[in-house]
């Protein structure tokens, strides 16, 4: 499991190429942004295409273009019946759960 959290995790300082090879060597559409080891955003494939086509350069870092405000659940609070009912009410891929 904790391989698999940190596959899906971002630095909020990243590039926007790093992001991509991230997505490339993951295989995931939906990572998770964060700092200092705090949720801080998610941000989509989709989010990193958008930015190119606004002519962002590759060498930007990620941090105005993901989503500053997650869907996600406390682990204190977490059933599987919740996270469930979340992921398909926002049609989500990924969703975090934080201590």
């Amino acid at each position: 499991m904790n391989k698999l959290k940190n596959k899906l995790l971002v630095q909020q300082n990243i590039s926007i190429q790093e992001l991509l090879k991230k997505f490339n060597s993951t295989g995931r559409k939906t990572l998770i942004v964060i700092k200092n080891n705090i949720l801080k955003g998610t941000i989509t494939e989709g989010d990193a295409r958008r930015a190119l086509i606004k002519k962002k350069k590759l060498k930007s870092d990620i941090s105005r273009i993901y989503n500053q405000r997650p869907k996600f659940l406390f682990q204190k609070n977490y059933s599987d019946s919740k996270a469930k009912k979340l992921l398909l009410q926002f049609t989500l891929d990924t969703l975090p759960v934080v201590n």
